[in-house]
This record gives structure tokens, sequence and C-alpha cells, in this order.
């Protein structure tokens, strides 16, 4: 005969007399009685409450009980004042033995039963939760982020935020995306071993979190790659975030650890009728932009190695274009180009000759006016040829259009397009006006060598021919000073 499972019932009540009478009623059933001291009930939490009381949250009953557990109660002698919960019987003080031991039996099989759908229900959270989670970070992973994506609720963040107002639309606007990467991280393994490996994802993945909000979602959608859904953050905020990770990492590595971090960011900001594939393509850019500005990655590699190539080939010409950046960087300050045009500014000062690569060097060394009609025409497929270089490199596939056209003349007689005016992007109009300073005052075969008196008066020449005479008067007035070098 297969045994009985026994069971736990509390008796509680101030009334000693009614607690023995009850227990009396009991006898017979499988449990296992507990008199309502404090030190009994807390060691194992019952399947039934018999009381004379009305359960309820607050009552001295329940701070006895772990009431994430299902319980079933018995009330005797009082009318409820409330519909009774399923596991909720209330019986006359004056009912029978053979009631109560029937209640109690028929609680205690809901009772198990529910604690055993509480314990499965739980188990599958966990084993849900664990799927979405990566277990060496803890933040949610690859699959996670795909249903964040997609719409989907992964914990407490849902995108698209849903509105509780009846007939409005789900917000969409006012999404950041960020995408962030370890640089070097193989190295990291290669060096330290993974033990270090890990240490720093874990690092990497606190000085992520730390800097967000708490309504931000961060996963780690990669072995070294990150990735952050920011909802209702305009650019600014976006922008806020990205300063706060890299200072999280330049903090950690003023304390000098063993192995240092360093992470590559990049954000977009979209909502509204703009694709979220489309916001999270242009954050990825962005970040491998800002992988190339610092010389990291892989896929800059190939870049860093053709313009290295170029370097070693011409280093005057090299150094000249050293003092181009500089130059650039300085007038972009003092025309307030926005933030985002100046890092691709800085980007297309570095990169914007990399058509140049496979060309004879004798064409690529010679000032344009010394080339014979051939020879400028293959000079002149160079800015063609740069953009899809770089339309076949993430880092550089933002700035594709501005090497493209970086050898437009404000007259519209530049090359290749004939664009003129304002038709050229600012960011090709400064590093123009940067480019001919620096050509013009350089010593020879990389430039003229004039002084900078003379450059500025050439320099006033070109305004409103070759170059945005705006940009020349101001590159003359807080750049080089009029007489200045």
């Amino acid at each position: 005969m297969e045994a009985q499972a026994v069971y736990t019932v509390l008796l509680r009540t101030s009334d000693r007399a009614a607690a023995q009478r009850w227990a009396e009623m009991l006898a017979g059933l499988p449990a296992r009685l507990l008199f309502g001291r404090e030190d009994e009930s807390k060691l194992t939490q019952p399947e039934i409450v018999v009381t004379d009381q009305m359960p309820s949250a607050d009552s001295a009953i329940c701070t006895q009980l772990d009431l994430q557990l299902p319980v079933g109660w018995v009330v005797m002698g009082l009318n409820p004042a409330r519909q009774p919960a399923p596991t909720e019987v209330f019986l006359p003080a004056d009912c029978s033995a053979r009631e109560l031991q029937l209640v109690c039996r028929l609680l205690a099989e809901l009772v198990r039963v529910l604690r055993v759908q509480r314990a499965v229900a739980a188990a599958q959270q966990q084993l849900a939760q664990e799927a979405l989670t990566d277990p060496l970070t803890g933040l949610p992973n690859r699959r996670a982020w795909q249903l964040a994506v997609e719409g989907k609720q992964v914990g407490v963040f849902r995108w698209p935020l849903e509105t509780a107002e009846p007939g409005v639309a789900l917000e969409r606007s006012l999404l950041c995306a960020a995408i962030l990467d370890l640089d070097q991280f193989k190295h990291v393994n290669d060096a330290h071993g993974y033990l270090a490996g890990d240490e720093v994802l874990r690092t990497a993945a606190r000085a992520v979190q730390t800097s967000l909000r708490q309504s931000d979602f961060v996963a780690r959608i990669g072995g070294d790659e990150f990735a952050a859904l920011l909802p209702r953050a305009p650019q600014a905020v976006a922008e806020e975030a990205c300063r706060r990770i890299r200072a999280a990492v330049a903090d950690y590595n003023a304390a000098g650890p063993t192995v240092p971090l360093s992470i590559s960011v990049g954000c977009a900001t979209g909502g509204g009728a703009r694709p979220l594939p489309d916001v999270l393509r242009e954050a990825d850019h962005n970040m491998y932009r800002e992988k190339l500005i610092s010389n990291h990655g892989a896929r800059g590699l190939i870049v860093q190695t053709i313009v290295r190539a170029l370097e070693a080939q011409d280093p005057v010409a090299a150094a000249r274009e050293e003092r181009v950046h500089e130059l650039a960087a300085s007038l972009a300050r003092a025309a307030g180009v926005p933030e985002k045009q100046a890092a691709n500014l800085l980007l297309l000062a570095r990169y914007h000759d990399i058509g140049k690569a496979g060309m004879p060097e004798h064409i690529r060394s010679r000032p344009e006016a010394a080339l014979t009609p051939d020879e400028r025409r293959e000079l002149e497929r160079h800015p063609e040829n740069g953009y899809r270089i770089a339309l076949a490199v993430p880092g550089l596939a933002p700035i594709a259009d501005l090497i493209l056209k970086h050898r437009e003349w404000w007259n519209g007689k530049g090359y290749p397009l004939g664009l003129k005016g304002e038709e050229i992007p600012l960011e090709c109009r400064v590093l123009a006006v940067a480019e001919a300073y620096a050509a013009l005052v350089a010593e020879p075969p990389a430039g003229e060598g004039l002084g900078p008196q003379e450059a500025a008066v050439r320099l006033r020449e070109y305004a409103g021919t070759r170059l945005d005479p705006h940009l020349v008067a101001l590159f003359l007035e807080r750049v080089v000073g009029e007489g200045a070098a």
C-alpha cells in the first residue's frame, strides 16, 4: 500500500482550548501539527493554516510564512468579509471533525499541486532567463538582443514603447543605438591567456552598464562586441553616454591594471519612420570609424597598410598630410563645424587620397600642372577609386561620399562631378583650404616653399575659384593670422 504524503498544519489562535480541540478533530490525518510557536512555524512552511483570524498580508500569521509559497487557509467561526480565495475555506466554529478533515485533505492536495506548478514555473523562468543571459558578464546575450530589436519584451525592456493612452500610436521617436567593440582583444587572449580575457570582458561590461541609464538595454552580442538601445535619448544624451563609457575606461586604465582596456564606441539616433536596422548600421559604421581614427581593428589594418605604403613611397608628402590634418582640425573649430562632421573631416583628412594607391609614383608625386593630359586623367580617377575602397570598409563607408567629392572646386571646375559652391560638402571645402595652404608653404618638392604672407596672398587668389571665400577669410584670420606660419 502506498504511503500517504505527510503535510504540515499550523494551528494559529490565541485560544489554547480551541487549538487543542482542532488538534483532536484532526487526529488520524497524515499531518504534522504545529501550535503557532514562532520557533516551529519558521522552521517548516505549513501547507495549511487553521486559524480564527482573517488571513491577510499584514496579519501576525503571515509574518511567519513564506508568502511566495501557496498556503491553504481554514478560517474557523468567522464570516468572510470578502470573496474567499481558491485556497481559503470558512467553516463554522461548531463544524464536525469529518468536515474539518475533509477540507484539510482537499486543501493539502490543492496546495501541493499549486506548489509544484509554482516550482515548475520558476524553473522555466530560470531556464528562459539563462537562455537569454551571457554567463560570463551577466548581460543579455545575442538572442536577447535580437528579441529586443524585433520589438519583443526582454525582462522589463521593450521597444517600441507602449502607451497607456487609447488611440495613441506606439512611441518610436528618439531611440539611440550604440555599438561597442573591444580593441585588439585577440591580442589580450594571446598574450595574457583566456582568464585575463574573461576579466577584461567583465570589466568592459561593468563600464558600459554603469555608464547607461536603468531604462537602457545593453547586451553582449559577440565575443568582444556589445550593443545598447537607449529609448527617449536624443543625440546629445547618447553622446554623453558614450563619453561616460570612455571616461570609465580611462579611470580603469589610470589605476594601472595588468591588462588595460580599450573600447571603440559608435552611436546613432533614429526613430519615427527611420527603420531600426538603419540606425544600427550607422552606429556600427561610426564605431569602425572611431577604430580607424585610433588605428585599432583588423578591418582598418587593410586601410592602414595602404596608407603606410603611400607614405613610404612619398615620405615628404606624408609629412605635409600631417600638417593638413592639423590645419583642417583648427579650421573646423574656428568654423564651428558640428562634432559629427568634424569627426568625419578628421577621417577625411587622413584618408582622402587613398584612391591613389596603385597609381604610378611619377603621377602621384608631381604637381597636377606638370602632368600630361593622359596622366592627369589617370590622377583624376583617384576620388572614384577611393570612393569604392571606402564603401568596402565599414569605418570609412560614412565618408565615402566625401572622398568622392574632395577635389571639387568652388567655381564648379573641379572633378569628378563638377559640383560648385555649397553643393560641395562642408568637410570637403574645409579640407581644400587646409590642403591648399599646406602645399603653398611646404618646402619643395612637396610644396612651393612660400612664406606665410605670400601664401596668404595666393590663398586669397584661390578664394571664389578653387576655395570657399568665407572659409579662406576665416582661415587667414583665425588659424594662421595673416602673417603667421
